[in-house]
């Protein structure tokens, strides 16, 4: 029995138009201009300079990806590389070598369903698209264009559900597409792969053989799908399983390579005494596609391609050629008896299912310096070259799916079912966490392993990264992994135990690389000693070995990273309650928070910003002690104080105490104005701007359940929840975008800078999360309800969220990492009901 669609998640119609197109292409005012003008020209220059190495800057400011509104649930697991499938039935977004995207759609990659009548005679065959036919003119034997009004699309990650109606022969297709993202299973979360489980129903009078083919090229859209060099290799297998409803499996393989790695392809199904499976194992995806459409017109099936055939091997392509393939899964549906009994108007109806899965294997990679080889996490599972590994994974995939939906409706039950919940609510929670396998995330085992000491949990969870964001390319920057790492820590504490220590481990590497900073010209160290790094490493160099690929600033210097990774710590511990782990990292939050001394230039007891972009808000100027650096260290001596006191050091719990004492007191003279915190203790124009950020470091604190209220006065975390809702949500275009980073006192938007003007969507559901611990639901379902809204009925950038929105109907970074902080409102909501 397949998983019933979920009467909650992104739902829309094929023929869905969203009512707004936004763009990325953002005009900054002269002021800021002028503020930028010599980072523009450096960064001018560093873009040419690595163009010209034949690599691809880690930001592309001047060719940023424009909006597709096409994208849903992605399908695979974690690691192992992904491909978004689009809510019209595309596959439309590979990230298949780490890290790198390609935004092409695929159209030789397709379902095609054939229906003869019992007596041989051809009913229907087409795609199961709602697209013309290709523009380049390719698969013009193929009929296209599905009825977009007889189509529907619900995506809640990690399922989503296809219906396609075909009135005129009474018949009704759901397609189910399950990936195995399961929290605290690590292995099954690793398979890349998705099982698509094909509920046919027939409601008419008449029986039918019908068969649904599954259509697939190499190759990810990039050049090199033409290279030459792929080929295709059947398989068939007996099923050692009691139970008897499958016997085999069957499928194909496309093996090919992708930057010179290794690759390949599965198309599997299981076989049976009513089910036929026949195989395809080649035709031109760039010809009429003849090879497909000619014999499942005429048979229902491909001739030689059958159960009883024999393992078969396709020609290896030549340049300019590429191969594609198709499995076909053919079944008799006996007849309706039309209208129903019992006077209910009810169909009497048929039911059959066809099950198929998709896996692909790139099992040992290398990023571009090509200096260490990697394996992908799956290999612990499942050994062997990429075939082995694809076939066992197949068949894991299509004997174990059922066990995944058990999984994920348990999982997902309470949620759903929560009556208090706002119903965009529930697919928002589930659907944003769509950046943990679509994230250009790779999961490998550590090299070391056997090396590694018995307690280091790389040695058992491997290593974990993922990017920034699509189009930010750094691996696990942490500044915005501190927001982003409430779903990682909650699902996967292993992971981020894993990510952690990674962590630490940098704090004290050292990378004598001089490099040219964009922001002012000058040289600076690569990694310097006792800082946490901005990130783990740019896919385009050696990812783990040249950490911090972000080359604007000197990030060694930024104020909030040692900070978040101390509070992270703490955060992580009241998670996992694993003492063992967090006494091996107390030392190095020791030697962090002694580090951030060098960053209090006044004695003041707290630290102050340097008068540059020095924290995560990276083109907006903080200076002195400020309402979010500021708040950050406090919270940051908070968590040292129960961490000392955890692990019985005494003398380390007073001295953080006392500091604590001092550090709130100064923060609150200087920053306090009666109704919120202002921006920062300078007298610059924007020092008394109103930031929705403001209280990041009390809300960690309230999610660690550390006592506020000697620290943050509960009057006053009140008064500023107020202020920031009625300035920052409902004084930016009516609480329908969700809070904006930054508004001047007197209603206005503070326009310092570019990120100021910004509604960012990890900051907008952190302050929501806030709001829900202080009790203030119906403030938080607006604040981030209206972001949810904007950001996937509106403008259709569901599944490519981006990092920020403005109010001009631009936004910046689509497919962004920080919107995983959606997770901080759940942690706080479930709390909130317990407390109750």
């Amino acid at each position: 029995m397949a998983a019933p669609i979920s009467k909650y998640g992104f739902k829309v119609k094929f023929d869905h138009k969203f009512p707004e197109k936004w763009t990325q292409k953002h005009r900054p005012t002269l002021f800021q201009i002028w503020n930028m003008i010599g980072t523009i020209w450096r960064y001018v220059v560093y873009s040419i300079y690595t163009l010209y190495q034949g690599k691809k800057p880690i930001m592309n400011f001047f060719s940023p990806v424009e909006p597709q509104q096409r994208y849903g649930v992605p399908i695979g697991g974690i690691g192992g590389g992904s491909i978004n499938r689009g809510w019209r039935g595309e596959f439309c977004r590979y990230q298949l070598v780490p890290g790198m995207y390609e935004y092409t759609t695929m159209w030789a990659n397709q379902f095609i369903l054939t229906v003869h009548s019992d007596k041989g005679t051809l009913l229907y065959q087409r795609v199961l698209s709602p697209h013309p036919p290709p523009p380049d003119g390719s698969l013009s034997a193929w009929t296209w264009s599905f009825p977009r009004e007889h189509g529907s699309y619900t995506g809640l990650y990690p399922r989503a559900w296809y219906t396609y109606e075909i009135p005129e022969l009474g018949l009704s297709l759901v397609c189910t597409q399950v990936s195995p993202v399961l929290p605290n299973n690590y292995k099954d979360s690793s398979v890349p792969g998705v099982v698509f489980e094909w509920t046919i129903v027939n409601t008419s009078s008449d029986a039918y053989d019908l068969s649904i083919t599954f259509t697939f090229q190499n190759g990810r859209g990039s050049k090199e799908d033409t290279q030459g060099g792929a080929r295709s290799l059947t398989y068939k297998k007996v099923l050692d399983v009691q139970d008897d409803s499958s016997s085999g499996i069957q499928g194909v393989h496309i093996l090919d390579e992708m930057n010179d790695m290794k690759q390949a392809f599965t198309l599997s199904a299981l076989t049976n005494d009513e089910t036929e499976v026949s195989v395809c194992s080649f035709f031109d995806p760039k010809g009429p596609g003849r090879e497909i459409w000619t014999p499942l017109s005429k048979l229902g099936y491909f001739e030689n391609g059958g159960v009883e055939s024999k393992v078969m091997e396709s020609q290896v392509t030549q340049p300019g050629q590429g191969i594609g393939v198709g499995l076909s899964v053919r079944k008799y549906i006996a007849a309706g008896s039309g209208t129903g009994d019992s006077g209910t108007g009810d169909l009497n109806r048929n039911e059959e299912t066809i099950e198929m899965s998709l896996v692909w294997t790139m099992g040992v990679v290398q990023f571009r310096n090509r200096n260490q080889t990697h394996r992908r996490y799956y290999s612990k599972w499942f050994p062997g070259e990429n075939v082995q590994s694809a076939e066992l994974m197949s068949e894991y995939a299509l004997t174990h799916y059922k066990e995944w939906n058990q999984a994920i409706d348990s999982w997902q039950k309470p949620t759903l079912e929560d009556e208090h919940l706002p119903s965009w609510y529930k697919s928002c929670i589930f659907n944003e966490l769509y950046y943990i396998s679509d994230g250009g995330t790779v999961w490998f085992r550590d090299e070391d392993e056997t090396a590694l000491d018995p307690e280091d949990p790389r040695k058992q969870f491997g290593r974990f990264a993922y990017l920034e964001g699509h189009e930010y390319r750094m691996y696990n920057t942490f500044d915005v992994h501190f927001y982003a790492s409430f779903s990682l820590g909650t699902l996967w504490p292993r992971l981020e135990q894993c990510l952690m220590q990674e962590f630490r481990d940098s704090v004290y590497a050292v990378i004598d690389q001089e490099r040219w900073l964009m922001h002012s010209g000058e040289w600076c160290q690569r990694k310097k000693p006792l800082s946490v790094p901005h990130d783990l490493g740019n896919p385009e160099e050696e990812p783990f070995e040249l950490i911090n690929a972000y080359n604007i600033y000197d990030v060694s210097d930024w104020k909030d990273l040692n900070l978040k990774f101390i509070i992270s710590l703490y955060r992580d511990y009241t998670v996992s309650h694993d003492v063992g782990f967090l006494s091996r990292m107390f030392p190095c939050a020791l030697d962090l928070i002694r580090k951030c001394d060098s960053f209090d230039k006044q004695g003041l007891g707290i630290v102050q910003n340097g008068g540059f972009p020095d924290q995560t808000f990276d083109c907006w100027t903080m200076t002195g002690v400020s309402a979010y650096c500021g708040g950050l260290h406090i919270a940051a001596l908070a968590c040292l104080v129960e961490m000392a006191a955890l692990l019985g050091h005494e003398d380390e719990k007073q001295e953080f105490q006392t500091k604590l004492t001092k550090a709130s007191q100064v923060y609150h003279d200087l920053l306090w104005t009666g109704s919120y915190y202002r921006f920062d203790s300078s007298h610059s124009k924007h020092s008394q701007s109103i930031m929705a950020d403001q209280l990041c470091g009390y809300l960690f604190l309230k999610a660690s359940g550390v006592n506020t209220q000697a620290i943050f006065p509960a009057a006053h975390i009140d008064k500023t929840l107020d202020t920031i809702f009625s300035t920052n949500v409902k004084g930016f275009h009516l609480g329908s975008m969700g809070a904006v980073n930054g508004m001047n006192p007197d209603g206005t938007l503070d326009r310092f800078a570019i990120q100021s003007e910004e509604v960012w969507t990890g900051v907008t559901y952190l302050l929501a999360a806030t709001m829900l611990y202080e009790g203030r639901q119906d403030q938080a379902w607006v604040t981030a309800g209206g972001l949810y809204r904007t950001v996937y009925e509106r403008i259709g950038l569901g599944f490519e969220t981006p990092e920020g929105l403005t109010g001009d109907r631009t936004y910046r970074s689509g497919g962004y990492m920080r919107a995983l902080a959606v997770y901080a409102m759940q942690q706080a909501y479930n709390k909130g009901n317990k407390s109750h």
